[in-house]
């Protein structure tokens, strides 16, 4: 700001009781005002050329406002950078652990009812605790079977925090965004990233109908989350509205322990539920099995349609115009090797199609007219 300011872009030599009466004021509000209540506006009062100080005073907003857009520019870019880099990497890492810690999860829910049965009678701590490791060990290896999950988890991770970010630094330029509206933003872009991966990009081989499934599991599972952090919000709201956060010593920390069990509870019950239903409904299996029968079988089918539709209306135009359809094939490759030609200039393979063709031209070649063109003894008199 100090070097705007002082800019000589932004400044005008002037007399010294002319600077102290106009002050910070801008220039244009200061030459219309009457200062200390004097008959004359201050531009008469102190003989201040109006055109002259209204463009001196334009060409220094129209400066200011441009190194002031400049440096939001540099600021934006710089930091979205950063944070896009550093949002990416948690994301990853986020995803990433989600996938060790489900296995590890899958494997201690899988294997720990089984202990008491592997040990039977002869319980003792030491025998306790080797199963334990056991089951840990176990589960490690789970998850080193699993390290291309892990892989794609910390790619989609990245992916969805940097462009969660750039989007939630595109919305700070109009408005500041809330905690909670910072978490709906990484929710749907999370979502949205790993929609796109999985409809896309087949890395399962999943059938047509089996992958618009994921997408329906993903979006309708963040559509969940984003619904809890709705409600944890809401209830938040409300509890500090009712004077709940204001008791003393554990207000605030009951009314953010409710509100935030009250999101995840609701998270979840809606995430189970929408996940069971698209598991078990019938209806949800014959609309995926109709949409694997027209990917594998009426793609097919149509396509072979098409290509047979084309062969007899080549065979059919054909007859009508009494022509062969293959010679009128090798025609048509043969005006496409012209064209090609005409496009990217070569003159010498215009004049061997005209010769093929039997079309008489003046000259055979590119040399042969170039040489016409230089031989002064070659021009006509008309």
């Amino acid at each position: 700001m100090k070097a705007i300011i002082n800019d000589n872009k932004n400044t005008l030599y002037t007399e010294s009781s002319l600077n102290q009466s106009k002050g910070d004021s801008p220039l244009t509000d200061w030459m219309d005002r009457q200062n200390n209540g004097q008959e004359e506006k201050n531009a008469e009062r102190f003989e201040v050329n109006r055109k002259k100080a209204k463009a001196a005073d334009k060409k220094a907003r129209k400066f200011i406002n441009e190194e002031v857009a400049r440096k939001k520019l540099e600021h934006y870019a710089v930091n979205m950078t950063k944070d896009s880099l550093s949002q990416g990497g948690a994301t990853a890492v986020r995803q990433a652990l989600g996938v060790v810690f489900t296995e590890l999860t899958m494997t201690i829910w899988d294997e720990i009812p089984n202990i008491r049965n592997k040990i039977g009678n002869e319980f003792s701590a030491e025998r306790f605790f080797e199963s334990i490791i056991k089951i840990v060990e176990n589960g490690f290896v789970r998850v080193r079977k699993k390290m291309q999950a892990i892989f794609d988890a910390l790619i989609n991770g990245f992916m969805s925090g940097f462009i969660n970010s750039i989007v939630t630094t595109i919305i700070n330029i109009f408005l500041t965004t809330g905690k909670n509206l910072v978490r709906v933003i990484r929710q749907a872009m999370t979502s949205i990233t790993e929609a796109v991966r999985i409809l896309f990009f087949n890395k399962e081989n999943r059938s047509p109908g089996d992958r618009l499934l994921a997408v329906v599991k993903i979006l309708l599972t963040g559509a969940a989350t984003v619904m809890g952090v709705i409600l944890e919000q809401a209830l938040s709201e409300t509890l500090s509205a009712s004077g709940l956060a204001a008791v003393p010593v554990i207000g605030s920390a009951l009314a953010e322990a409710i509100s935030v069990f009250s999101g995840i509870l609701i998270t979840g019950i809606l995430s189970v539920t929408f996940l069971y239903v698209l598991d078990n409904s019938e209806f949800v299996k014959k609309i995926v099995a109709f949409i694997d029968y027209l990917f594998a079988d009426g793609v097919a089918k149509a396509r072979e349609k098409m290509e047979a539709a084309n062969q007899l209306l080549d065979e059919y135009i054909a007859k009508l115009s009494g022509v062969d359809v293959g010679k009128l094939k090798e025609e048509v490759s043969r005006l496409h090797a012209l064209n090609f030609a005409v496009v990217s200039g070569d003159i010498n393979s215009m004049y061997s199609y005209c010769f093929d063709s039997g079309i008489n031209l003046q000259f055979d070649s590119e040399y042969e007219f170039v040489a016409f063109m230089e031989d002064d003894d070659s021009i006509l008199e008309i």
